[in-house]
């Protein structure tokens, strides 16, 4: 089944329906680790919040949700039963009209494919599947779990060096490395070529970040036909390697197949 999926800024938001009744709108997003709700969705769906969930940001700082537990998420004909999410303050994180994150956790048992610039969301069977393996690129990856998160690490070839380990994010505009590969690059941080941005985030946070065009290809390891040339990139002090965004991923239909462990990078 294929659903639509709208966009609100460089979020996909896709419809979800809470408990076989509520319908909402929900952005998808792979890096976020941990589906949420907002509170006034959860009050909705009379769930009731026992213990939290500390998970950390891209920046190392740790941050800390109620958990609570739905009777069921449903998108497309995927219905997900007794889902565990965090409970989070929407004013402070959501765009209006949204009520909460959709995590790769709620589709763990599911494959499915994003195709980001045709906006559509298609819940795949397994004769499906095999169509988006034998049409794309089969892509190994590694998921990450923590309690209720789920998180996706592919291995990507970066100019000069050996590959790095990229946590796939549809949360992220563009390619972010740590700032540690600076000089591996040949970037220059005093540089003409790089805007520097001093800011705070959204939990207080105070960041540095450096953009500029890094010289040469990236790819998936072992899929060199996937090249993208010259690609735009954010540097900025985190905890991973980096992170793989949208301005990758934007090339092609992405099937996240977890029970197999890999992603699928086909035509869009």
């Amino acid at each position: 089944m294929t659903i639509p999926v709208d966009t609100i800024d460089h979020f996909d938001v896709i419809p979800v329906r809470v408990n076989d009744a509520i319908e909402t709108r929900m952005i998808l997003d792979t890096g976020i680790g941990l589906t949420v709700l907002s509170k006034e969705l959860c009050a909705r769906a009379r769930c009731e919040t026992s213990g939290q969930y500390t998970g950390r940001r891209m920046s190392g700082q740790s941050i800390s949700v109620p958990l609570a537990r739905v009777a069921s998420m449903t998108v497309g004909t995927h219905r997900a039963a007794a889902v565990q999410v965090g409970v989070i303050d929407a004013a402070a994180l959501l765009p209006p009209g949204v009520d909460g994150i959709v995590s790769l956790g709620l589709f763990e048992h599911v494959p499915f494919t994003v195709d980001h610039v045709g906006r559509t969301l298609t819940i795949e069977d397994l004769t499906s599947l095999k169509r988006r393996r034998e049409s794309g690129q089969v892509v190994p990856v590694r998921i990450e779990r923590d309690s209720a998160s789920v998180t996706l690490f592919m291995s990507m070839e970066v100019p000069n060096g050996p590959p790095l380990e990229l946590e796939i994010d549809t949360g992220s505009r563009s390619l972010i490395l740590d700032e540690r590969y600076m000089s591996r690059l040949g970037i220059r941080r005093d540089s003409p070529s790089v805007k520097r941005v001093e800011g705070t985030d959204e939990t207080s946070h105070t960041y540095v970040r450096y953009f500029t065009t890094i010289a040469g290809s990236i790819h998936p390891t072992g899929a060199p036909s996937l090249r993208q040339t010259n690609p735009k990139v954010m540097f900025q002090q985190i905890i991973y390697d980096g992170l793989v965004g949208r301005g990758f991923l934007e090339s092609f239909a992405v099937t996240y197949d977890l029970p197999g462990s890999q992603i699928v990078l086909g035509p869009r």
